[in-house]
């Protein structure tokens, strides 16, 4: 565990070992993002993979609110439940976390679920302050740094889920 938690690429190459004190939270996991790059992707929503993440950091903010998401998820057989995750995002805390999504390169964006757990565990107010884009789907746990999205240019939605038309 380091000092300050960061999330690493899960390998399945041999000889890879999780790191001492890191957490599993890829999607076999009980953290596991419900929404996947397949779903983004047939819905046309700009990058998948920040599709994904912002879906994922709007579930866990906004539950069923507005009637956009359910509380619980079914893929195959697991089951992906809000309450369950956020009960237990205290297990996260203080811990470097696991995930197969790719690193972002040095200066970008994470568009990994991985990165809202980190962000949810360890900043108690980083879900209710999160900023979709609504043009690209581009998350952030702290718009306000970002007057507009760094990818696009649009100004940051705190509410919206879906792209604008």
């Amino acid at each position: 565990m380091t000092a300050t938690p960061r999330r690493i690429q899960r390998r399945r190459t041999k000889g890879w070992r999780l790191p001492d004190g890191a957490v599993i939270v890829s999607r076999p996991s009980r953290f596991g993002n419900p929404f996947t790059i397949a779903q983004a992707v047939e819905a046309e929503m700009g990058e998948p993979r920040s599709a994904c993440a912002a879906n994922y950091a709007e579930w866990l903010r906004v539950g069923t609110a507005g009637g956009w998401y359910e509380q619980t998820y079914r893929i195959g057989k697991q089951v992906f439940d809000r309450r369950r995750i956020l009960a237990e995002l205290h297990l996260l805390r203080g811990k470097d976390l696991a995930c197969t999504c790719p690193l972002p390169e040095p200066g970008q964006p994470d568009h990994c679920h991985g990165a809202v757990l980190l962000l949810a565990a360890n900043d108690y107010g980083a879900l209710p302050g999160s900023g979709v884009c609504d043009h690209c789907w581009q998350w952030d746990a702290n718009p306000a740094k970002f007057r507009r999205c760094p990818d696009c240019g649009s100004p940051w939605s705190r509410t919206t889920n879906q792209p604008a038309a």
